[in-house]
């Protein structure tokens, strides 16, 4: 049975685009006055320590929200974090992501 908890992550509230439906097109901020971050590496792998210490099965991890998640230049590095320790923890069912879709590459 799926549970229905949906965890969301946002690496990044960047954007590589201003579409008018969005805060960015608009010329706001994303998220007020704080300014466009970066989620730091240690603060991702406190993120992935606390999933796996939890006895909380998530239905869903949601990665982005306000910004462009492939504008993060370590998103490669943190999803193949977040897949390894799923792997061995299995403490979500399914994974999505906002995205434009502009920067998939081979990599990616």
């Amino acid at each position: 049975m799926t549970n229905n908890i949906c965890l969301l992550v946002e690496f990044t509230d960047i954007c590589n685009l201003k579409c008018i439906m969005c805060d960015h097109g608009r010329g706001l901020k994303a998220h007020g006055e704080h300014p466009p971050g970066i989620m730091e590496e240690k603060l991702f792998d406190r993120i992935i320590s606390c999933l796996k210490d939890t006895s909380i099965h998530i239905g869903c991890f949601h990665e982005g929200w306000m910004g462009e998640s492939l504008c993060h230049k370590q998103f490669v590095k943190f999803s193949k974090k977040l897949f390894e320790a799923n792997n061995i923890g299995n403490f979500f069912e399914n994974y999505s992501i906002n995205t434009n879709g502009l920067l998939f590459n081979k990599e990616v």
